[in-house]
């Protein structure tokens, strides 16, 4: 089976690229490359569950970012996407917010470097974010 083509559009911000949700189907292949920039991309597959479903109003899509990028790209690719309340609800100070678990291949991110773990890996990368809702206040 051929792997699906990446369908980019400008990102609002920095000159980025950004693909748009992901059709049903396969992941596409590491290092596809954007006929617009020739740099070479990967595809990380996002799947959203929680609270912060609402927030994407998806439960997963497929994002191609640039080889080398980061949990901190993808988050940042994601908030230009979703917005500020996506920002608000899974980021504090610049970094994971500690309501926010997020996952990469089965394993926490916050053990794989946080914000700097790489997503560039033998196979596309999954990404699971999951958002258990903020911290109650109150007694």
């Amino acid at each position: 089976m051929s792997p699906q083509p990446v369908r980019l559009t400008p990102a609002r911000e920095q000159g980025q690229y950004l693909n748009s949700p992901a059709p049903a189907g396969p992941i596409a292949v590491r290092d596809t490359k954007s006929i617009s920039t020739g740099v070479a991309l990967i595809q990380c597959k996002v799947i959203f569950a929680g609270l912060i479903k609402r927030v994407a109003g998806t439960s997963e899509m497929t994002i191609a970012l640039p080889a080398g990028a980061t949990l901190g790209d993808l988050l940042r690719d994601l908030t230009a996407r979703f917005g500020q309340e996506f920002e608000d609800k899974i980021l504090l100070n610049g970094d994971l917010a500690n309501h926010a678990v997020v996952m990469i291949d089965g394993e926490y991110a916050r053990e794989m470097g946080g914000m700097q773990a790489r997503l560039d890996r033998e196979t596309p990368a999954k990404v699971e974010i999951v958002l258990l809702g903020p911290p109650l206040l109150g007694g």
